[in-house]
């Protein structure tokens, strides 16, 4: 079955980018840079019904890809299993095209960020799979969407709203990252600090047990 809507070919205005109540003006420049507007995600809720059946699909492609690689593997077991991250991966793709987009998507992509670097996942890595998404979703959107305008308008709603999400989340990573490299940097100028301090203790307790010598 196509998937029509009955908006395509109407005029309207374009939708100002989606504003996130949070005061967090990080994440509101992501989606400004972004340009996420309320009428991409609304265009993506009425698409749910033709993209629903994907989430296994895309689960077992986004794993096989990722397992291919040794590295990734002994991440993954390290931290987790398969089984339980092809739940989590596909909770997360339905809201990918759920018609929501607030504060609370966006902080559960601060989430997703803060925990690959935990697990210390290559951040090229996550990157690169998610290209077994846009694979899957796109081309439904493309054997679906009949109308050339409106497969478009699809097309363009799917990658702004992704590339949203890749966004926050790398920045999420990137900043978790410097938060930790920070604290480590911290750590061992303290620790240079006092052991410059004991040096010099060392030294004038050495040159005071000489001048006593010398007397």
């Amino acid at each position: 079955m196509l998937f029509r809507s009955a908006e395509v070919g109407a005029e309207r205005e374009l939708d100002a980018v989606v504003d996130l109540a949070d005061d967090d003006r990080e994440l509101q420049a992501i989606v400004d840079h972004t340009g996420l507007t309320a009428d991409h995600v609304r265009l993506l809720g009425e698409l749910a019904p033709h993209l629903d059946d994907l989430t296994a699909e895309i689960t077992q492609g986004f794993y096989a890809h990722v397992l291919a690689s040794g590295a990734l593997r002994a991440i993954i077991d390290r931290h987790s299993s398969v089984e339980r991250l092809e739940t989590t991966l596909a909770q997360y793709v339905r809201t990918l095209w759920s018609g929501v987009y607030d504060d609370r998507t966006a902080a559960h992509r601060v989430v997703i960020g803060k925990v690959h670097d935990r697990i210390q996942l290559p951040l090229g890595a996550y990157l690169g799979a998610f290209v077994q998404i846009d694979r899957v979703v796109m081309g439904r959107i493309v054997e679906r969407v009949a109308e050339p305008e409106l497969l478009a308008e699809a097309l363009v709603a799917w990658r702004t709203l992704t590339q949203t999400d890749v966004a926050i989340v790398s920045q999420a990573f990137i900043d978790s990252r410097d938060a930790r490299l920070s604290e480590l940097l911290e750590t061992l100028s303290a620790a240079s600090e006092e052991v410059s301090a004991q040096t010099e203790e060392a030294t004038r307790s050495e040159e005071h047990t000489s001048e006593l010598q010398s007397h």
